[in-house]
């Protein structure tokens, strides 16, 4: 994970002013432990430097089925519904989709059962019925649902969920890598920032294809595998339908034994 301290601290010092109207070097109004400026800044600079643009700005309430600057949707009514319920008991605990406009965020975060999700390990795949691959088609939104659920885990970095004796997450780490840069790493050997992905507590694989080379699968079976056995949460975001049977042969060891966990979330994004 990228070292945040600088960006953190122009992140505070934005806050600070903008605010509680102080300067640098200056004490809060709400004293040392009441401000929050430090909060907010730690967790901006953790959005912007592991979250893609311009999925780092959005939350659940911007998920409405709509790519970017359309007007039609991309997916259907009930794959939207379906999908936001998915992605709603993942994240939050005895929460509908009904139940989105009534409650304030503040509420939200007390529903936050993600660090249960990372105890358990539990994994999410995200995929599109019929997706060809097509560089060109219009997003459905697997990517905007993996940037959700990332957003939550660093939340969680200032919850302590006392209700199931967890403690908290404030040394957990992340990182967001597309699978085609993870096939470099792999392809080189560079051993050590295989060993810093495979650690990481919380990791986005995004834009995984449908490989049909044996040596591509081969090569971050390892990376799956060991995080899998190591009981870390991954969310992978595929670019082809998983639930099509040759796709079991050529998706390889360790996003078979993934897809075949049925402790994990399957989120699909339908027309």
């Amino acid at each position: 994970m990228k070292n945040i301290e600088n960006l953190k601290n122009q992140y505070e010092e934005y806050f600070r002013r903008s605010d509680c109207g102080i300067s640098k070097g200056d004490i809060c109004k709400n004293g040392k432990t009441g401000c929050t400026c430090s909060v907010k800044a730690e967790l901006k600079a953790l959005y912007d430097t592991v979250i893609p643009g311009p999925y780092n700005t959005y939350n659940i309430r911007d998920f409405n089925g709509l790519s970017q600057g359309a007007s039609e949707p991309v997916v259907s009514d009930s794959s939207l519904m379906q999908a936001k319920q998915q992605l709603l008991e993942y994240c939050w605990e005895d929460l509908k989709v009904k139940d989105m406009n009534d409650i304030s965020d503040e509420e939200l975060i007390k529903k936050s059962i993600i660090q249960k999700r990372k105890v358990e390990g539990t994994d999410v795949v995200i995929y599109a019925e019929s997706d060809n691959e097509n560089q060109h088609a219009a997003p459905k939104g697997k990517t905007f649902i993996a940037s959700i659920i990332m957003k939550e885990a660093i939340k969680s970095r200032f919850l302590k969920n006392d209700n199931y004796g967890w403690g908290t997450s404030r040394g957990d780490t992340y990182e967001w890598i597309e699978f085609s840069i993870l096939d470099n790493m792999a392809k080189s050997e560079d051993k050590d920032l295989l060993n810093a992905i495979k650690a990481v507590d919380w990791l986005v694989i995004d834009n995984i294809p449908r490989c049909t080379r044996p040596y591509v699968r081969h090569r971050i079976d390892h990376v799956i595998l060991e995080r899998e056995s190591d009981n870390l949460p991954t969310i992978f975001v595929c670019r082809y339908d998983i639930r099509v049977n040759e796709n079991e042969i050529l998706s390889g060891m360790g996003l078979n034994k993934v897809f075949n966990d049925n402790r994990n979330f399957f989120i699909e994004l339908k027309r």
